[in-house]
């Protein structure tokens, strides 16, 4: 009986651990970041870890400087990323449905910022859906593991596609994307990505559990009935 009972144990565990991983978003690191399990990327846990606004010069140069001191250990620190929501290329035309790389509710995956404050978050953009200004409960309600986080735009790495003195910036009280002169002042927030895609190394980790689990079973048992 018991070598049943100490077969429960590891197992438990091991199908809590898939559990809270697979429902995981933002999950603290003892370094300092929180590991963004949907985007497969680590935030700086201090938003405001870079100061106050700058230009998008600044802002790169001070990513240039997390990485040339090998900031926690690591030098693959950025802005966060834009792509293009359709998949294919930049549309700037202006919507309300996040439909546009430019306007509210942008919920892909493609934009790191606007999926951090609409989905991870789940804050409400000033517009809804539908271009009603206003909706109730809009704005920067939810700073999660980021008590700093600041109700600001913030830079992205990204050029506006037919501008390059401009960048994509989004708004973390507000929920909008859109594009400013790199010259204007906004904050900064750090990424990087991270080295193993979260699903793999949960997988990893499984099967290498249930493989000691499995030579364990072999094993003369320690306690008899």
């Amino acid at each position: 009986m018991m070598k049943s009972k100490l077969w429960r144990i590891p197992c438990a565990a091991l199908f809590a651990l898939i559990n809270a991983t697979a429902g995981a978003a933002l999950v603290d690191q003892p370094d300092g970041t929180v590991l963004d399990t949907n985007l497969n990327i680590y935030w700086t846990q201090d938003a405001g870890y870079a100061g106050g606004p700058m230009t998008w010069f600044e802002a790169q140069n001070w990513i240039a400087s997390l990485n040339n001191t090998k900031y926690i250990g690591f030098n693959n620190w950025r802005l966060p990323q834009v792509a293009p929501v359709n998949g294919a290329a930049f549309d700037i035309t202006n919507s309300f449905d996040g439909s546009t790389d430019n306007g509210y509710n942008i919920t892909s995956r493609a934009s790191e910022l606007s999926y951090m404050y609409h989905v991870n978050l789940g804050n409400l953009a000033l517009y809804d859906t539908a271009g009603n200004f206003g909706q109730p409960g809009w704005g920067l309600k939810n700073t999660g593991p980021f008590p700093r986080l600041a109700v600001g735009a913030y830079w992205t790495k990204v050029d506006n596609p037919t501008d390059s003195a401009q960048a994509f910036i989004v708004g973390m009280g507000n929920g909008h994307q859109n594009f400013f002169a790199k010259d204007t002042l906004h904050y900064a927030w750090a990424v990087r990505d991270a080295a193993v895609p979260i699903p793999a190394a949960v997988w990893l980790f499984s099967t290498g559990l249930l493989g000691l689990l499995g030579t364990a079973g072999k094993r003369r048992p320690i306690y008899r009935d």
